[in-house]
């Protein structure tokens, strides 16, 4: 079991006390990290470092964000 299972999403959220809602996936993955991340139901944000290419963006899901890096998410 791991990504993009959604029951690897699910584990790892209910260690937080956090609805999947409340949660924020962050990775450089389309297919891995955000959707991923979106069918379980978290939010999700793609980062434009590491595996990132820039066709990424024409694959991303409704409802996906994107940040040039973590340090710009906050």
């Amino acid at each position: 079991m791991g990504k993009p299972s959604r029951e690897f999403f699910d584990q790892v959220r209910a260690t937080t006390g956090f609805s999947p809602e409340q949660c924020l996936m962050v990775g450089d993955d389309v297919a891995v990290d955000v959707e991923g991340a979106l069918n379980a139901g978290l939010q999700a944000c793609l980062v434009r470092t590491g595996k990132y290419l820039p066709e990424d963006e024409r694959r991303l899901p409704a409802g996906a964000q994107v940040a040039d890096s973590l340090a710009t998410l906050f």
